[in-house]
This record gives C-alpha cells, sequence and structure tokens, in this order.
C-alpha cells in the first residue's frame, strides 16, 4: 500500500515532476527519486507472501483472479505516468513468481493473452510505442532523430574493442549518449574496457541469477521449505537480471531501446 501510494504521488500536481513528458518521479526537498523503483519491491515481496498462502495445486478461482487484481494496481499507476519498461518489468516478475509456485499452464496461456491484448491497445493509444520497434529493425531510417541514441551507443561499443580505451575516457559520455549514467551505461562501460570488461560484467550478471536460483532450491527441499523466501528468491533474479539482460540488449542493439538502468 505504501509503494502504490509512492507511486500514485507522482500524479499529484506539485509533487510529481514531469521529464520527458512522463510524470515519474517525486521532488523531495533537495533531490528527486522514482517511487516505481519501490514498488517492484514492495509488489514482488507481497505477491510471494501471498502465493506462499495457496495450497500446491491452485484453481483459476482461488488464484488466477486475485493475481489479476494485484497486477491491476501497479498496472493502472504505471501506464498512467507513463512507464512501460517498468510495468514490463512487473510483469515479468509476476509471470516468474506465478509459474514457480506451480500455477496451471492454462492460467499462464490466458495472461499471455490478456498481455498480448493490453499491448496492442497501448501501442493503438500511443504510435511512438511502434516506432521504437521500426527503429530497432531498421535504425539507419532516421540516424539523427528517432535512430540516434543506438547509432551512438553502437559508435561507443565498437570503439572499445577488445581491452577498451581506459576507465573515464569513453568519448562517447561527453555530449553524444543520451542518459549515459543510466539508460546507456553498458555501452560506456563496453567503450572504457572493451569487450573483456564488457563480458565480466555479463558473466557477473549470470553468476547472480545461478547462485540466486541455487538459494531459492536450498528453501524448497523435504528439510527445508519455506515457500515464501523461495518465491523472493525466485522475484529478485527475475527482477535484476531481466533488466540487465534488456538494458544490454537495448545497448547492443539486439533489442529495442527501452529507459530502463542497468
Amino acid at each position: 500500500i505504501f509503494t502504490l501510494a509512492l507511486t500514485a504521488a507522482t500524479l499529484i500536481p506539485h509533487i510529481g515532476i514531469t521529464i520527458g513528458g512522463a510524470r515519474r518521479w517525486i521532488n523531495f526537498i533537495a533531490f528527486s527519486f522514482q517511487p516505481s523503483e519501490i514498488l517492484k519491491l514492495g509488489f514482488l515481496v507481497y505477491l510471494s507472501a501471498w502465493l506462499a498462502t495457496l495450497p500446491k495445486k491452485i484453481s483459476i478461482k482461488k488464484s488466477f483472479f486475485p493475481f489479476l487484481a494485484i497486477i491491476s494496481a501497479p498496472s493502472i499507476l504505471l501506464i498512467l505516468q507513463p512507464d512501460i519498461s517498468t510495468l514490463g518489468v512487473i510483469i515479468v516478475i509476476a509471470i516468474a513468481i506465478y509459474l514457480y509456485s506451480g500455477a496451471p499452464l492454462k492460467n499462464l496461456i490466458i495472461l499471455g493473452l490478456i498481455i498480448i491484448v493490453a499491448l496492442a491497445i497501448l501501442i493503438k493509444i500511443e504510435p511512438y510505442r511502434l516506432n521504437r520497434w521500426a527503429i530497432f529493425l531498421n535504425p539507419e531510417a532516421d540516424p539523427l532523430g528517432k535512430g540516434y541514441q543506438i547509432k551512438q551507443s553502437l559508435i561507443a561499443v565498437g570503439s572499445g574493442g577488445i581491452v577498451g580505451k581506459g576507465l573515464g575516457l569513453s568519448d562517447q559520455k561527453y555530449g553524444y549518449l543520451p542518459q549515459p549514467f543510466s539508460d546507456s551505461i553498458f555501452a560506456v562501460i563496453a567503450e572504457e574496457t572493451g569487450l573483456l570488461g564488457s563480458l565480466c560484467v555479463v558473466t557477473l550478471f549470470f553468476t547472480f541469477a545461478f547462485r540466486g536460483l541455487m538459494i531459492s532450491q536450498t528453501y524448497n527441499t523435504k528439510n527445508v521449505e519455506d515457500k515464501f523466501k523461495s518465491l523472493l528468491s525466485v522475484g529478485i533474479v527475475t527482477w535484476i537480471t531481466f533488466q540487465a539482460v534488456v538494458h544490454i540488449g537495448a545497448n547492443i542493439g539486439i533489442l529495442p531501446l527501452t529507459g530502463i538502468p542497468l
């Protein structure tokens, strides 16, 4: 409730601030912050706690409709901001935990159809979302406009070579890469540390994911059975790893650009 209230506060005039056409931040005295980042954790803990109370065989009536209701509250707030990237992360977290909790496959098929319909509606409302896919497929179509960020990102990644230019020596982060401290940070890492440094970062994330899933399994045995901790571990691993995959994929041009930081 607290994290939902914070996220809702971004929509209140004089409390939420607008940057780039989106109301995602709260101005608090000398700094601003993005409540949706706190919402991810609050949602994750709440969903894990609720699913942990359900029996192993989950019916549609007792799980699926309440599950949709739990997802709907943050979804509506994030669509109003709008922050579809964060919404995507929350949906992926929810599906991962729900699937791991033993949800029937038919429930996930129904959920998938609902997501496809919702995505089609969101694209219809704001056509720029479809433009991102068009630029992803053909960044050369508008290299100084919509394709500018991915072009500059690929220049940064490519100019890093094998060993990079050295820490702090990126050229692209000075006036070329948009948001080099967040949305384009992996491109800067690749430019400064090269292929070797980039592979180290990717390896660390996958090691984190592997170890996190192993920890989850330790709470899902006959000797130690704690469904809440097991679900929470899976959710945290999914959250951080999925964000890393999307961010890195967008920076090297194999996924469409999003506003997801590393």
